[in-house]
């Protein structure tokens, strides 16, 4: 067996690591540059609940969702929540609670703040949408 050394070892590595990072990206369930979300979103009006805790003051806040997915959902709040929190979310038309972790929040203006929500457990029928067609 042949084995390269020093600078053509070198890019023979390079050449190999970069195939293999090639094929494994357009296999990766991640989010890329062209469309960050890992699931399709439905924009989608939905009425729920959110409560948590702010520091060491609980909160809940009504409010609706701008879209949806099979894992989360984007929200508009009037309050800005910390990242990587949990709250709950109640869907309030079919009574339904899912614990969530905060995965991004951003200020809006007007004293609104997008804040996008991950559901910690699988919930396809929380939307009651059928996400697969």
């Amino acid at each position: 067996m042949l084995f390269a050394t020093g600078a053509g070892a070198l890019a023979l590595l390079s050449g190999a690591l970069i195939g293999w990072f090639k094929a494994r990206q357009s296999h990766a369930q991640f989010p890329t540059d062209s469309n960050r979300r890992r699931r399709s979103r439905i924009a989608l009006e939905s009425s729920v609940l959110v409560y948590g805790w702010h520091g060491d003051e609980p909160f809940s806040v009504n409010t609706a969702t701008l879209n949806v997915s099979s894992a989360g959902a984007l929200i508009s709040m009037p309050e800005m929540i910390q990242p990587f929190g949990v709250v709950i979310l109640t869907n309030l038309k079919t009574n339904e609670d899912l614990q969530c972790r905060v995965v991004w929040s951003a200020p809006r203006g007007e004293g609104k703040t997008h804040v996008g929500l991950e559901f910690k457990e699988g919930s396809p029928t929380f939307w009651q949408i059928d996400f697969t067609a």
